[in-house]
This record gives structure tokens, C-alpha cells and sequence, in this order.
């Protein structure tokens, strides 16, 4: 086989290999000073697999195999591939010749080298960098069993027939970019086209600023940044949804989380969602009713009759409403 003269690796491949490849490639670097060993290389991204693990290996330019080697790096890409899939992947590494032990095969194909396991641990390193670097906005394959309403582009047909076997191009791919929580939220009240802009009132009540002041200190850095850039994938029960960070998938207790979610819009946007105008306005104490009536409001005799504690808020809200 010929490949054009003064070619580079990338052009190498896609002559080889075909274009389908080489357009997913991402570039693999790496050195030891103290293993004495340098690495370059060429590995396909997350949105890349094959049935076929294609995997090049020259040491010291001599096309050699490692089984160890392959071993682990198809380890590392069994969390970025569906399964039984695999990537391509072309490395070069440079060794001190004394270093490298061929008789291990009959062929001299197999090869050994001394720090073996050091060596090829700075390798998954170096590979694990590299897809985490590059594949951040990775896009992520939902089968399309899932609601259409968690589809993205997702055609018709193949949302009718459940039973049908899902193949991988017919998999919808959802980017980190979509499918946000908010994205799910319907605006409530609708604005004038001259009152665009909608004030904020600022909020004095000590209540509802200790209770701001509560959750800002309890809040946990990680956990917020990864709610705030998480994507929602779709619902896989009642009580559990999917969602992305980062590169990663979630199982998520979706009552909690949107309880917690739900909870802190209140408390932060408090007396900031507008106005809801009633045809016939209801009381403060037809209201405190319907509540007192709901499990939820844990009301015993020992609070006294539900009629004077709906009074008593009413009144209350009264006073509270000419002080201010």
C-alpha cells in the first residue's frame, strides 16, 4: 500500500481509513521524563464507534500490539460508547530501545516493555484528558422509547411503534445546549406589549430573608453549578428522571428535585409574579379553609376550630395590609 508522498498521519488515515474517521479524530499527547517515553497520537471522539476496535501501536516505529494496552483503553471508552461498540485509535510511542522486550511472540508482533503498568496508566490519563477536554458538549443518545416531548428532532414513525427495534442512526442525539429544565416551565402571566419590563419589589420582609439567607448558606457550590448546566434527558418513571452534566448521566430523584427546585423560585422571585386578576374575588378566609381542609396542613383539635383559625388569618392579613 501507498499513501501520497509528504502526507501527514490525518491524511494517512483518511486515505486508509475514509473520512468518516479522520473527521473525528482528536489529537493524544504525552511524556515521561523519568518512564522515558514520549506519546503521539490520534484517538476518535465520544461521538464516534464501531462495531470493530481499529487500534494502531508503533513503538519506536514498528507496528507492534499490547494487549494490556488495548485492554485498558477500551476500558476507558466503555463509559463515553454505547456497549459493544468501540473507537479508533492510532498511538506512537517512543521507548529507549533497552526498554522493550519482542520475544515475547513467536512473530515478535507482541510486545513487552519494562514499567509497563506505569506507562500505560499515563496513557489512559492522557486519553481520559483528552475525550474529557474535547467532548464537554458531547452530544448524548436517547433511545426513542422516551415521550416525544424529550425529543429532540425525533421522527414521527418512530415514535408510534414501540415494539420497533431502535438501530443507532435512528437514535435522537440531545446537546447539552437543549433540553433545559426551564425550557419545560410555561410563562404563567402574559404582559402587555407596553409593559415589557416588569419592576421588582424589593423584598423587606425578615421571614422571607431568613429563609433566603438559610438556603444561600447551605447551598453546596458543586451541586449548584451542577444543577444550573445540567440537561434534562427524559423521565424514566413517576419518581425518576435522566438528566446530563458535564459528560456524565444521572439518575435523579425527580420529587426531590424539583421540590427543592419549586421551593427556592417561590422563596426568591416572592411577590414578583405578577398579578392574577379573579373574575369574583375570593377571601382570605375561604382560602385558609381549602387549606386547613388538606392532610397537609396537619391541623389538630388541639389548634382549635378551623373556622376561627381561617378568621384569625384573615384578620391578620388585614391589619398587616393598612400597616404597610
Amino acid at each position: 500500500m501507498k499513501t501520497p508522498a509528504n502526507s501527514s498521519v490525518i491524511d494517512n488515515i483518511r486515505f486508509i481509513f475514509g473520512n468518516n474517521i479522520a473527521k473525528e479524530l482528536l489529537e493524544v499527547e504525552g511524556k515521561d521524563d523519568i518512564l522515558k517515553f514520549t506519546l503521539n497520537g490520534y484517538i476518535t471522539n465520544a461521538n464516534y464507534s464501531d462495531k470493530k476496535f481499529v487500534f494502531l501501536l508503533f513503538i519506536n516505529h514498528r507496528l507492534v500490539d499490547s494487549t494490556s494496552l488495548k485492554k485498558v483503553i477500551d476500558q476507558v471508552y466503555s463509559i463515553y460508547l454505547p456497549k459493544g461498540s468501540h473507537p479508533f485509535v492510532y498511538l506512537s510511542l517512543e521507548l529507549s530501545p533497552n526498554n522493550v522486550d519482542v520475544n515475547v511472540h513467536p512473530t515478535k508482533h507482541e510486545v513487552h516493555f519494562l514499567h509497563e503498568d506505569a506507562i500505560i496508566d499515563k496513557i489512559r490519563q492522557a486519553i481520559e484528558k483528552t475525550l474529557t477536554g474535547c467532548n464537554s458538549s458531547r452530544n448524548m443518545y436517547t433511545q426513542s422509547k422516551l415521550p416525544s416531548v424529550f425529543l429532540s428532532d425525533a421522527k414521527p414513525s418512530l415514535l408510534k411503534d414501540s415494539e420497533k427495534k431502535t438501530y443507532a442512526h435512528e437514535m435522537v442525539r440531545v446537546d447539552k445546549n437543549e433540553q433545559k429544565i426551564d425550557k419545560f416551565f410555561k410563562e404563567i402571566i402574559k404582559v402587555d406589549d407596553d409593559k415589557k419590563q416588569k419592576s421588582q419589589r424589593q423584598i423587606r420582609l425578615k421571614s422571607i430573608l431568613n429563609l433566603r439567607g438559610e438556603v444561600e448558606q447551605n447551598s453546596n457550590k458543586s451541586l449548584l453549578e451542577f444543577v444550573k448546566n445540567l440537561t434534562f434527558v427524559g423521565v424514566i418513571s413517576h419518581s425518576k428522571c435522566l438528566v446530563q452534566s458535564d459528560v456524565k448521566l444521572y439518575l435523579c430523584e425527580s420529587r426531590e428535585l424539583f421540590s427543592e427546585l419549586f421551593y427556592q423560585i417561590i422563596l426568591f422571585d416572592f411577590a414578583n409574579f405578577g398579578v392574577i386578576n379573579f373574575g369574583e374575588p375570593i377571601g382570605i378566609a375561604e382560602l385558609a379553609m381549602l387549606y386547613l381542609e388538606t392532610p397537609e396542613s396537619g391541623w389538630t383539635e388541639e389548634d382549635g376550630p378551623k373556622e376561627e383559625l381561617a378568621e384569625g388569618m384573615a384578620r391578620y392579613n388585614y391589619l398587616h395590609s393598612i400597616h404597610q
